[in-house]
C-alpha cells in the first residue's frame, strides 16, 4: 500500500464496497434521523464503528447533527484492535480512500501535533484498522468537502494521554473543527443487560467529567454482567476526548442509542453497544 494513500480495506466487509450500494444505504439510514437542536456548534461526536447493517442507524443520527454547522476539518481518534503501542499514531498526509471518494489529510493539523515524542507520524497501525474508515462514508454522505487527521492510540501512556488532549482541545477553539472518537459500547453481554451497562456508561459520558466516566466503567466491570469482555472499546479515547472538553467547557448530550440486538441481523443472547453523543458549546443557537 502506498503509505500516503489508505485505500479501502474494509469495504465489502463493514459496508458495501460498490458506491451505489453503499450510498443506497446511506440514504435509507439518514432518512430515518433528523437533527436535534443545540444551543451551540457541535465541537465532539462518540460514533460507532460496527458493520453498517448493525451500527450504521446511530453512526447516521450522530453525523445527521452536523448539518447545519458543517466542519471542515475532524480530528478522528480511536483505539487500535489489531497492534500494541505506547504513543499516538497519526496518519501522516494525503489521502484516504472510500468508495464515496479520496478525503484529504490535513497536512496543517498533522503539523500542529505531531512533538515525536509522545505524538508521532506513523502510518502503520492504520493499515488494518477499521475504527477510523467506517466514520468516513458517512461524513462523505453529508458533508460537501472537510480533511481529517486520523489519529490511534493502543495502550497509551500518562504523558501521551495529557499531551493529546492538551493538543485537541486547542484544536477544538478553532471554528469548524470537529472531534469524533470512534467507539462501541458492551461488548457480548445479552440484550437487557447490555441496555443496562450502557446506560451507566453513557450516563457517564454526558457528565463531561473523564473522571466520573472512568467511575462508571468500572462500576460496570464490577457488575459482572454476563458475557460483558469490555465497558467500550474506545474507553481510552473517550477518556481523552472528554478531558480535552473539560479544558473548553463542553456539554453533551445523548443523540442515539441501540445494540446489535435492535438490528433484524442480529442476535439477543450476545450483543454491542452502540452511542452516538454530542459534546457542544454553549451559545447562539446552530
Amino acid at each position: 500500500m502506498d503509505t500516503y494513500l489508505r485505500p479501502p480495506v474494509f469495504a465489502g466487509r463493514f459496508y458495501p464496497a460498490p458506491k451505489e450500494a453503499l450510498e443506497e444505504q446511506l440514504t435509507s439510514l439518514f432518512a430515518e434521523t433528523k437533527r436535534l437542536a443545540f444551543p451551540g456548534p457541535i465541537k465532539f461526536l462518540l460514533l460507532p464503528h460496527a458493520g453498517i447493517v448493525f451500527s450504521g442507524l446511530t453512526a447516521a443520527w450522530g453525523v445527521r447533527q452536523l448539518e447545519k454547522d458543517l466542519p471542515e476539518q475532524i480530528i478522528i481518534l480511536g483505539v487500535s484492535h489489531r497492534e500494541w503501542f505506547s504513543h499516538a499514531a497519526v496518519f501522516p498526509k494525503g489521502y484516504w480512500e472510500t468508495p464515496l471518494g479520496k478525503v484529504p489529510v490535513s497536512s496543517r493539523l498533522q503539523k500542529k501535533i505531531t512533538n515525536q515524542k509522545e505524538i508521532i507520524s506513523d502510518p502503520q497501525p492504520h493499515r488494518e484498522e477499521h475504527c477510523l474508515e467506517v466514520i468516513l462514508p458517512f461524513l462523505q454522505f453529508l458533508l460537501p468537502q472537510f480533511a481529517i487527521l486520523p489519529v490511534l492510540i493502543s495502550q497509551p501512556l500518562p504523558t501521551v494521554k495529557k499531551a493529546l488532549a492538551a493538543k485537541l482541545a486547542a484544536f477544538l477553539k478553532e471554528e469548524k473543527t470537529l472531534l469524533i472518537v470512534s467507539s462501541d459500547l458492551s461488548h457480548y453481554p445479552p440484550f437487557s443487560f447490555a441496555q443496562k451497562a450502557d446506560a451507566a456508561v453513557i450516563k457517564g459520558i454526558v457528565t463531561g467529567k473523564e473522571a466520573l466516566f472512568q467511575k462508571a466503567i468500572k462500576e460496570v466491570e464490577n457488575a459482572q454482567f454476563p458475557g460483558l469482555e469490555t465497558a467500550a472499546c474506545g474507553q481510552e479515547a473517550i477518556g481523552i476526548a472528554l478531558k480535552a472538553g473539560e479544558k473548553i467547557a463542553l456539554k453533551y448530550r445523548l443523540v442515539n442509542y441501540r445494540n446489535s440486538g435492535d438490528s433484524p441481523w442480529g442476535e439477543k443472547d450476545a450483543v454491542v453497544g452502540y452511542a452516538a453523543i454530542a459534546g457542544y458549546q454553549n451559545g447562539q443557537n446552530s
